[in-house]
């Protein structure tokens, strides 16, 4: 074995102690903080989804597992997903889904996929310009998945997304063929990298079909390198349009390609950039190890045209990742729900400037 894969192994290990793989993560805003008892009356919340996926069609163990999609490189498929939220400060995201067993799940207890339908791609993009024409907002928000997430892991996170940060437009998840497990890494860094230019295509086709509605996309983890690869693609061939928010959360890039290669670009690819990170990220520290390099995500990046805001000292426990803070810590969402909702800048939404020699960050106030 030699000591990439030793390492690779070594955060694969990690996540799946610490993260449980795609099943802990906490619903956020707008199930409370988790502190309170479940109430004795249930609820819940039935939103549309949009998706669109370059992974294979399920096979035999995919379909004994409920997975919607597999796990390999595909085709591109398109659909619409009619996915439950609970109402309940208790409840993780993918905890159970419908399709996990036989039995069908309380959606008032568990995340549920109720219906998938496909669709052509002209009939995703007719639906997509249906959606927006005359809405107030007309916003899309398209969300790119990271590490360790299979297709209804990443849809429910989407979900959850649409429903903690109030999102009032269209929500689209993009899925690339993330193996959804804990020792899938190496293959995962393969699959994303392939999966960069038929996400380019996607945002170009989608883009071009919005007319004047705003496109954000918020990318985590692993799924920024499809994001930074696709945006340096639109700006060098000249894509349609500008997106207006690139949200990149956590990116599990080295930091020095980032500075290099993916600043210059998003600049020219987006009206506002947005950067999250943390020191205390504890996945972006296990990604370091095993590549040598510190990570973007994990690095005060300050250059012109991005906000870079540090999540640093919100509460992380010694046995949390703290790599999904971004829809899982209540101050990081309702940052990101006012950047994307009010067009806030830094200073509006409450952050406090940190100056450095090259420029300025900014962190959240100290409670």
């Amino acid at each position: 074995m030699t000591t990439r894969h030793f390492f690779a192994r070594l955060i694969a290990t990690s996540a799946a102690l610490l993260l449980g793989g795609c099943a802990g993560l906490p619903l956020g805003i707008g199930g409370g903080t988790g502190d309170t008892a479940a109430p004795d009356v249930r609820s819940f919340k039935t939103y549309e989804i949009s998706y669109a996926t370059d992974r294979s069609p399920p096979d035999a163990d995919d379909v004994k597992k409920g997975l919607s999609f597999g796990k390999r490189r595909g085709p591109m498929s398109y659909g619409m997903a009619t996915v439950t939220v609970p109402n309940l400060a208790s409840i993780l995201v993918g905890e159970k889904s419908a399709a996990d067993t036989a039995e069908k799940f309380d959606p008032n207890k568990h995340f549920t996929i109720q219906r998938l339908d496909a669709l052509s791609a002209p009939g995703f993009l007719a639906r997509v310009r249906s959606a927006t024409a005359g809405a107030k907002p007309n916003d899309v928000l398209v969300y790119v998945h990271g590490y360790l997430n299979d297709f209804n892991a990443a849809l429910f996170r989407a979900a959850q997304l649409k429903h903690d940060l109030e999102f009032p437009g269209l929500v689209v998840v993009y899925s690339w063929p993330s193996q959804g497990t804990a020792a899938g890494y190496t293959l995962d860094e393969a699959n994303v990298e392939w999966s960069a230019h038929n996400f380019r295509k996607f945002l170009d086709n989608l883009t071009a079909s919005t007319g004047t509605a705003r496109v954000h996309v918020l990318a985590h983890s692993m799924g920024n390198r499809a994001l930074a690869a696709a945006l340096r693609e639109r700006v060098c061939e000249r894509g349609p349009g500008k997106l207006h928010h690139v949200i990149l959360a956590a990116p599990d890039i080295d930091a020095e390609v980032f500075r290099r290669d993916v600043v210059p670009t998003l600049n020219s690819a987006a009206q506002r950039v947005t950067l999250y990170v943390s020191e205390d990220d504890k996945a972006l520290r296990a990604s370091r190890v095993v590549h040598g390099y510190e990570r973007a995500g994990e690095s005060r990046i300050v250059a012109p045209h991005i906000d870079t805001v540090d999540t640093s000292g919100l509460g992380a426990k010694w046995f949390e990742l703290f790599h999904s803070y971004f829809a899982e810590v209540k101050h990081v969402l309702h940052d990101i729900k006012r950047l994307l909702l009010h067009d806030s800048r830094p200073k509006d939404r409450g952050l406090d400037e940190r100056s450095t020699p090259d420029g300025a960050y900014w962190a959240f106030k100290k409670e």
